[in-house]
């Protein structure tokens, strides 16, 4: 499984949604629940989105344009900046009957207590990818099955929305980042994945988490000195490789701990811990609980 695959896998729950919003003049949906990444796109008309109390001025959006909000950040999209919400945000059809002023579809997956992965964390708040920049392949004709699944309402349609709002969630995201790779808004992650060393780096640490990685030993399977892999790792990420994998093995057995009932010893090792203590103290590092308290808490 590739590095975002991974990180998307393991840092959602629950079933992904979607709804779509036919709203009219003056309108303004609020979206509030720090549990969610998710994508709103503008089918019809003009909206303007916005984070109340950020600096993060608000984007304009036109049809075509996919807005992403993809840590869950409070954000309201309307007709008109700082306007009071007047559409309820249900996770089923919304709004006015048409003709409407403007026509969005949102699609949305429910975080992992716990809060997003990094990689979507250090993410600025709202993402706009403009209709008038250029697509990757398959972005356009995902939206138009999406907004059919989403009018239909035939049988087996929650499946299929599910599938295509994690396509079109990462299709956004690829195409937010092209051009992005020198930006200072675009996270250490994604532009490292962009790095031939970085990338290979990251993917036998995916590959291989419950390993006795060294940088010495990461180094010689990717057949490069130990100083150019940390080097290179270093200056993408902001952190070495061995810094990585203990926030990946936390990430993973956090996933472990909320989807399984594999005992606590068990999950240490398959992340790479020979000793129950040592896994709970990294990760009551990471997570700020223990493993037993965060399985207890996530699963009442």
């Amino acid at each position: 499984m590739d590095v975002l695959t991974d990180v998307l896998a393991a840092t959602r729950t629950g079933q992904a949604g979607s709804a779509r919003y036919a709203c009219r003049v003056p309108w303004a949906v609020e979206f509030c629940d720090a549990r969610r990444a998710g994508f709103h796109i503008l089918l019809d008309g003009t909206a303007t989105a916005w984070v109340p109390g950020d600096e993060q001025p608000p984007l304009r959006l036109r049809p075509g344009d996919i807005l992403l909000a993809p840590s869950g950040r409070a954000h309201a999209v309307g007709d008109s900046p700082g306007r009071p919400p007047t559409v309820p945000n249900k996770d089923e059809l919304s709004g006015a009957t048409e003709p409407a002023d403007a026509v969005m579809l949102c699609g949305w997956f429910d975080h992992a207590p716990g809060g997003p992965h990094p990689l979507l964390a250090k993410l600025p708040p709202l993402l706009l990818v403009s209709a008038d920049r250029g697509r990757p392949d398959g972005l356009a004709p995902a939206v138009d099955l999406l907004a059919a699944e989403v009018r239909s309402a035939r049988p087996g349609s929650d499946a299929v929305i599910g599938r295509l709002v994690e396509v079109l969630l990462v299709l956004a995201i690829r195409a937010w980042t092209d051009g992005r790779s020198n930006s200072a808004t675009c996270p250490s992650l994604l532009t490292g994945l962009r790095d031939p060393v970085v990338a290979n780096a990251l993917q036998v640490l995916h590959d291989e988490p419950a390993r006795a990685w060294t940088v010495e030993g990461l180094a010689r399977r990717l057949s490069l000195s130990r100083a150019t892999l940390a080097r290179r790792f270093s200056a993408q990420l902001g952190e070495g490789p061995l810094a990585y994998l203990t926030r990946w093995r936390m990430t993973l057995a956090a996933q472990l701990l909320r989807e399984t009932d594999t005992p606590v010893d068990a999950v240490a090792r398959q992340v790479g811990y020979a000793s129950p203590f040592a896994f709970s103290r990294a990760f009551s590092r990471i997570h700020n609980e223990a493993p037993t308290q965060f399985r207890r808490r996530v699963r009442r």
